[in-house]
């Protein structure tokens, strides 16, 4: 059953926090997954690092049907693409990767993509 809430700004502002707090989650996962591959198969970090991505996938899983049940799939779907923005920070400040024009237009474009489809909604 769909169920569509009333919208106001302080819900909306709410469920797009939680929203993102998800989707910085799953961002985290594929750090994780990176730090990871730094380490011998069998090693203990490369174990323990794994495991913290996979509880974070768990959690993500969990955090996204909540999503799902205060906010219309097609918006929370759009915000998907934030998971690369998430991520992009991540390579920026954690594994000090350089960042090319095409990172920052793609960043850019993405944002935008966001903004107009939240300017669309109710």
């Amino acid at each position: 059953m769909i169920r569509h809430h009333k919208f106001s700004v302080k819900r909306f502002s709410h469920d797009f926090f939680f929203l993102h707090f998800s989707l910085f989650l799953f961002s985290l996962s594929g750090i994780f997954a990176k730090l990871a591959s730094n380490h011998s198969l069998s090693s203990f970090h490369f174990y323990l690092l794994y495991g913290i991505e996979f509880v974070l996938l768990i959690v993500y899983a969990v955090l996204w049907q909540q999503v799902l049940k205060k906010m219309d799939l097609s918006i929370a779907y759009a915000n998907r693409g934030a998971i690369f923005l998430w991520t992009f920070m991540g390579s920026l400040f954690l594994f000090d990767e350089t960042i090319s024009l095409y990172n920052i237009v793609g960043a850019v474009v993405i944002s935008i993509g966001i903004y107009i489809v939240f300017q669309n909604h109710d």
